[in-house]
């Protein structure tokens, strides 16, 4: 699982101000990245008898603790939203879905 780990950035929803002075949400990446690895779901028994992960298109492993729900992490030119993220003791689980903007 180490070997197949590649840096990526967080992006965490945040509110700034454009030209006009008006609040706007809108991406925001944080300047230290994340190792994590990413494979395609396969749709297993276990993914299919949860709620939370049904979605998801792709499944990540990480030791960062800072990926939640609703964050987006854009590696190796794809970006995927954060559906559900499953603490263990060592690694996070996180189960993602593609999306189109990068």
């Amino acid at each position: 699982m180490i070997r197949r780990m590649v840096a990526a950035a967080l992006g965490k929803r945040g509110v700034v101000r454009d030209d006009w002075g008006e609040q706007i949400e809108q991406w925001t990446d944080e300047p230290s990245p994340v190792d994590i690895a990413i494979s395609a779901s396969a749709g297993g028994i276990e993914s299919a008898n949860n709620v939370l992960s049904i979605n998801s298109t792709h499944t990540g492993v990480t030791r960062d603790e800072r990926p939640q729900p609703g964050d987006r992490i854009t590696a190796e030119g794809r970006a995927y939203k954060v559906d559900y993220a499953m603490d263990g003791r060592i690694y996070r689980q996180l189960f993602l879905s593609a999306c189109e903007d990068v």
